[in-house]
């Protein structure tokens, strides 16, 4: 890959890993919130349940604005808009001004995905291999942000958690407009954007598909991380209660990485 192509991928694959890491982090500290501000797991879920919402919500206009606006403009709203919401959960003195910045946090992370993956498609030589790494970056995102969140609430506090990731979204945000060019949309996808979609059963059972999946999804990487910190007999007894919470959801995570990297591996081939 050329320097540009590098530049791209390491610009990416570092957003990827960072929109999960740092979506997991309340999920992982459930447990800690629930003591802190004395708040049961029902109020806990509604607030953990508007950034999910607004990260799926987020998605569907950026999509549309992708195309007027161009992906490097998007991953900059990603980045900053990612930054300002986890500063203003770091500085919440309370429930409800954390739910904003999940909120908001949720909205800038649902611009990822349009932004990151239509600069890889137009502008990587070699396309599977660099969405395998893409893709495993972001399953380590999801792997880690348990574990670090874990591990930066144990020996510092909840608010490290989120401040990692603002400072590398601070960083990315940098990088990205300094080195990442602003591209036009070829003709030939403007072509095909403007075809009628056939075989619309099948999106519809795509959609059905996917929204039962998420609801599945969400519900699971939201509580997990809780029962896992709850357990207190064999293994667990080892493990303070939020290194618990992390650790053991980061094991289960890290299973997604063999997943992508032979996805990889059969894009190129086949």
């Amino acid at each position: 890959m050329h320097k540009e192509n590098n530049i791209i991928l390491a610009v990416t694959a570092f957003s990827h890993l960072a929109v999960h890491a740092q979506m997991m982090v309340f999920p992982t500290l459930l447990l800690l919130f629930q003591e802190e501000f004395c708040l049961g797991m029902d109020t806990l879920g509604i607030m953990a349940t508007v950034g999910a919402f607004m990260f799926g919500l987020g998605a569907i206009p950026a999509g549309f604005l992708e195309g007027k606006l161009g992906g490097k403009t998007l991953l900059l709203i990603y980045q900053v808009g990612s930054a300002i919401g986890g500063l203003l959960i770091v500085l919440a003195s309370g429930p409800v001004q954390m739910t904003i910045g999940l909120g908001i946090l949720g909205l800038s992370s649902s611009i990822y995905h349009p932004a990151g993956l239509t600069i890889l498609s137009r502008q990587l030589i070699r396309l599977s291999r660099g969405l395998a790494i893409h893709g495993i970056a972001g399953s380590t995102g999801l792997a880690l942000g348990p574990l670090l969140a874990g591990l930066a609430a144990e020996f510092g506090s909840w608010q490290i958690s989120y401040l990692i990731w603002v400072m590398l979204q601070g960083v990315l945000a940098l990088i990205t407009f300094l080195f990442i060019h602003k591209q036009d949309q070829p003709k030939d996808i403007q072509d095909v954007q403007s075809l009628t979609t056939a075989d619309k059963p099948s999106i519809i059972l795509y959609y059905i598909m996917a929204i039962t999946l998420g609801f599945s999804f969400g519900g699971f990487t939201t509580y997990m991380p809780s029962l896992f910190g709850m357990q207190n007999e064999g293994i667990f007894k080892v493990f303070p209660e939020t290194l618990k919470a992390g650790f053991f959801t980061t094991l289960v995570f890290l299973s997604g990485i063999a997943g992508q990297t032979l996805g990889g591996i059969l894009g190129d081939k086949y």
